[in-house]
């Protein structure tokens, strides 16, 4: 990895750790180094660089399936409308309900993310995961929220 990359990474993880990520845009960095101020340094595509980015910004944010995900999860979705009773042994037994609820909050959790980044800067790119699908990304998404799922149930 670029030093670039590893220093954009380790700013934005740093933010998520912190939870700090609504308020990304003012926070002091070295803009010339960060890649989402200047997306044309991306090495490869932008819009997965960015994905990758808010999936490992999540990660850091909710290394592991436990009961506060859990929470999360139920809140979230009755947020946006969707019935959600999930439970901690439910998910991590993977009963597909579960499952189900899960991937919707990833699903909204990254583009959330992917929309706070958008707000980073002027040049920052604006990436939500239907713009991926419609790119016959959908191979990319699936392997990302497998991954997502499997990083989360094993706390790493």
């Amino acid at each position: 990895m670029s030093d670039n990359v590893v220093y954009t990474f380790a700013h934005f993880q740093k933010i998520a750790e912190e939870n700090r990520f609504p308020e990304n845009a003012s926070i002091p960095h070295d803009s010339d180094r960060c890649l989402i101020c200047h997306p044309e340094k991306i090495p490869g595509d932008v819009q997965c660089f960015c994905v990758d980015l808010i999936v490992a910004c999540i990660l850091k944010r909710r290394p592991r399936l436990d009961q506060s995900l859990v929470d999360a999860i139920n809140e979230e979705l009755q947020m946006i409308g969707e019935e959600a009773n999930v439970i901690l042994d439910d998910l991590q037994s993977e009963k597909p309900e579960a499952v189900e609820a899960w991937r919707k909050w990833a699903w909204e959790s990254i583009n959330t993310g992917l929309e706070m980044l958008s707000m980073h800067s002027d040049n920052a790119p604006y990436v939500q995961l239907e713009d991926l699908e419609s790119a016959g990304k959908k191979d990319f998404i699936e392997q990302k929220l497998q991954e997502f799922y499997r990083k989360q149930k094993t706390g790493g």
